[in-house]
């Protein structure tokens, strides 16, 4: 059975204590660092984005798309970046993306000139999210500007890191020329929630479904407050065992199962958006500050938060320093399968998937991530097709039980291999440097894109 690790409540809030002030001085040396580093030699200002056919909120939604908005400063790269994002944004059928003069020496105005695409496409490919990681669209469907300029809808079948999931999205950006976005986020699937006991690993598939809208507002050009107010469901089904010796699972090894389980939901997100989009592996800033509230049709309202920083200041010779951070607290009503899981890709990559926080899940992690970035072939290049990483990975989490486990930390390197289609295929071997669940001397993740 997992022992339980108690500690000195005293210990433990200098712990975490820490771990917050270290957190908080890395976003700070960031964000001093990022302002100077992302925009070097950007000697002309961005006067204004036109499009033609000039529809309302369709130029404001450009300036979304591209990163870019009057009087930022910028350059050959951000423009060249531009054009190849509108290009394969998929808004257009043909598209003519060029400046011209401003008004005033050193402003330019970026013009986009094309026909609207509003058929509806099949869409497959991989994308990647901040925050939940990396999926693959095997097949889908996409239309655009059907309710509005610079509308998208999506009808996909998504494969991801532990998930696979049908899923229905729609974006409205700015509608009618305001402000407001209008959103509609629904899917229907299932995740793999891993389990370990000692010499035996478990899998449990949870079904999923979701019905959420949203309404989003940008305070500032590089932040986002997003409203989202909906439904969920979750349907835990039977503990199946992969590994071990065979024997029937323990008692609460992990919560109540095979009930399904119905939730309002209200979440609020803040987000700010400062990356790159000519290089965004290797410069740039994003946060996310996460409350949710859930209340299950019967039982008691339960509450969830989170906070995550995903940077990367570049460094010369196309090389790049990357930082994560993630806090997560969930109160003690929450389910288990709604809890964050620590351990593994996403946390501590020289542990195995969800090993270190139980099959129960964690009432909080902390979790903080650094990763050296360098262009192998060619050796370089500002767009390499193999690049190098060197990364250390430490945290720490609070259990089910609300008993304070052990620092965690690996070390560890890996490869990130530009190919056709799938974009960036991610290698990571890493070794840790505490004590095991599971006894590995090492753990290898394979994942799509840069990985954070």
């Amino acid at each position: 059975m997992r022992r339980s690790r108690r500690h000195s409540p005293v210990s433990d809030t200098r712990a975490w204590t820490a771990l917050l002030v270290c957190l908080g001085v890395v976003c700070t040396l960031v964000g001093a660092v990022l302002p100077a580093a992302a925009q070097p030699d950007r000697a002309l200002r961005l006067e204004a984005i036109e499009s033609m056919p000039d529809r309302p909120g369709l130029a404001p939604a450009l300036g979304d798309l591209v990163g870019l908005w009057p009087g930022q400063a910028i350059d050959a790269a951000d423009l060249r970046a531009a054009r190849r994002t509108i290009a394969r944004s998929g808004w257009y059928e043909r598209v003519e993306v060029y400046t011209r003069p401003g008004s005033e020496p050193g402003t330019l105005v970026l013009r986009v000139e094309g026909e609207l695409d509003d058929g509806v496409r099949l869409e497959t490919g991989f994308g990647h999210d901040p925050l939940d990681d990396w999926y693959l669209n095997l097949v889908g469907l996409r239309a655009h500007h059907l309710i509005g300029p610079a509308s998208t809808a999506r009808l996909n079948f998504q494969f991801g890191r532990r998930r696979s999931a049908l899923r229905l999205e729609i974006e409205a950006r700015r509608v009618g020329g305001s402000g407001v976005g209008l959103l509609l986020d629904a899917s229907g699937g299932a995740e793999q929630w891993n389990v370990f006991d000692d010499d035996r690993f478990y899998t449990q598939e949870i079904g999923r479904r979701h019905v959420h809208i949203g309404a989003r507002v940008h305070p500032t050009r590089s932040t986002a407050l997003t409203l989202w107010l909906g439904r969920s469901a979750a349907d835990p089904q039977d503990l199946t065992q992969e590994e071990g010796e065979r024997r029937d699972p323990a008692p609460g090894l992990v919560g109540p199962f095979g009930r399904q389980e119905e939730f309002g939901d209200l979440r609020l997100d803040l987000t700010l958006d400062r990356r790159d989009h000519a290089q965004p592996w290797r410069r740039g800033l994003w946060t996310l500050l996460r409350a949710t509230v859930s209340e299950p049709d019967s039982g008691t309202t339960f509450v969830r938060t989170r906070a995550a920083l995903r940077a990367a200041v570049p460094l010369p010779a196309q090389q790049a320093l990357a930082f994560r951070g993630d806090l997560a607290w969930t109160d003690p009503g929450t389910p288990y399968h709604l809890r964050p899981i620590f351990g593994g890709q996403g946390s501590v990559r020289g542990f195995r998937d969800a090993s270190l926080s139980g099959g129960r899940g964690a009432r909080a992690i902390a979790a903080a991530s650094m990763e050296w970035r360098t262009p192998l072939l060619p050796r370089g290049a500002p767009d390499a097709r193999v690049h190098g990483v060197l990364f250390v990975d430490t945290g720490r989490f609070v259990d089910a039980g609300g008993d304070t486990g052990p620092w965690s930390t690996s070390v560890g390197w890996g490869l990130r291999v530009r190919l056709p289609w799938v974009e960036r295929v991610a290698l990571d071997a890493a070794i840790p440097l505490t004590p095991t669940e599971t006894g590995d001397p090492f753990w290898v993740h394979g994942s799509l894109g840069f990985g954070f």
